[in-house]
């Protein structure tokens, strides 16, 4: 098994358009001390291509009102952002800014293990999907589809209903919307989110964002893979902490921190965390089989990251013993204290002995996955909720 690798945003854009997904132009900088590209517009964007979400809430992102006094300094800024963050050089993308009218959520992920593909959209998009999603459960809709589906087979238009599109091509929308799903099929995707995917005065509908994860158990099928530099980088010390430990991670742009056994189990966890109106802070995959110390450097790993307000296991013991993955959350938990609410969820081999291990020392355990994730989804808005008050 070799998991999982999450792309930059500008190589998931170059996917999206190979697939007629609309993109618009953008400039990297590979080195602040490059001679600077000519103005693409009036006003610019400017991102760092780190392979991690909530750029925008690390400062890893500048608006740039006028190019020709602010483009060098905004640069230059961004690239000292990186050194006092541990970051290693990273190209910065410049894209111009556009005016949006209409802005949407849109991701796809694709389920090997149940052969199917999970289309999840949403009529509010931008920085705020999490506290949408939180706030108005239902916000998100969502359809699945057989992974063996074709073009011609998909009908989205009414997923689409109540959205205030009166006037916008709905018709263009449901096509890039069609695209993503085949998209993710034919690329071997195992995520494909775009937020937001705006309609705006100067282009139209574009994604304006791209995060893909890759599955690499389907690396050989793709030898143009072997351009893409993110398959030789990692996004953050978190994710190479986890890769050396066998452990898939990859860091998305939620709140809940998630630990799964299996790719399959990890995509329906975020799903069903989406679903209750959570945002998932992570993929991570421990394989099956896992032993407790597997399990225990996975807690290390995401305590690390202080914007999870709380954490989800999510086991299915076939191969991996519950007993085992609950002394290894216990292990995590004797060398470091944790004050965010920890929940979770055994099924399968010594279901009982682990769930009877974890309650003798206060933990939220028990074998349903769906209680275990309303439970979490719950704690972590209360515990945002009492950071705040």
């Amino acid at each position: 098994m070799q998991g999982s690798e999450m792309l930059r945003e500008f190589e998931g854009k170059q996917l999206f358009a190979t697939h007629g997904i609309p993109t618009l132009d953008y400039l990297l900088v590979e080195n602040p001390g490059d001679p600077l590209p000519a103005c693409m517009a009036d006003s610019l964007v400017l991102k760092v291509q780190v392979k991690s979400g909530k750029r925008a809430r690390r400062g890893l992102i500048r608006f740039i009102k006028d190019p020709e006094t602010e483009l060098h300094h905004g640069i230059l800024a961004l690239a000292e952002k990186m050194e006092d963050m541990g970051l290693e050089a990273t190209p910065i993308l410049i894209e111009p800014m556009v005016t949006i009218e209409k802005e949407i959520y849109a991701s796809v992920l694709l389920d090997r293990s149940h052969k199917r593909i999970l289309l999840m959209v949403s009529g509010t998009g931008g920085v705020n999907i999490e506290e949408t999603a939180r706030h108005e459960v239902g916000s998100i809709v969502k359809r699945w589809f057989p992974v063996s589906v074709k073009s011609h087979d998909i009908s989205l238009g009414d997923m689409l209903v109540g959205w205030d599109l009166e006037g916008y091509p709905v018709d263009i929308l449901v096509g890039i919307l069609t695209r993503m799903i085949m998209m993710v099929r034919e690329e071997d995707m195992l995520l494909a989110e775009i937020n937001p995917l705006a309609f705006t005065i100067e282009h139209g509908w574009l994604a304006l964002d791209a995060k893909v994860i890759l599955d690499m158990n389907a690396r050989f099928r793709h030898p143009d893979w072997d351009s893409l530099p993110s398959l030789d980088e990692w996004g953050n010390e978190m994710e190479a902490l986890a890769s050396r430990a066998g452990i898939a991670l990859v860091m998305l742009d939620g709140d809940i921190g998630l630990i799964s056994s299996g790719a399959g189990l990890a995509m329906a966890t975020c799903d069903m965390v989406h679903s209750f109106g959570g945002a998932p802070a992570n993929f991570l995959d421990i394989g099956g089989g896992a032993s407790s110390g597997r399990v225990k450097k996975a807690l290390d790993i995401l305590l690390q990251d202080d914007d999870i307000h709380a954490l989800l296991v999510n086991v299915f013991g076939g191969i991996t013993r519950c007993d085992d993955v609950a002394l290894g959350i216990l292990k995590a938990l004797d060398e470091k204290s944790v004050d965010i609410p920890l929940v979770v969820r055994l099924a399968g081999t010594n279901q009982d002995l682990g769930i009877r291990l974890l309650r003798a020392r206060g933990i939220v355990a028990c074998t349903n996955m769906e209680e275990a994730v309303r439970a979490v989804v719950v704690a972590a808005g209360e515990h945002k909720t009492g950071e705040h008050s």
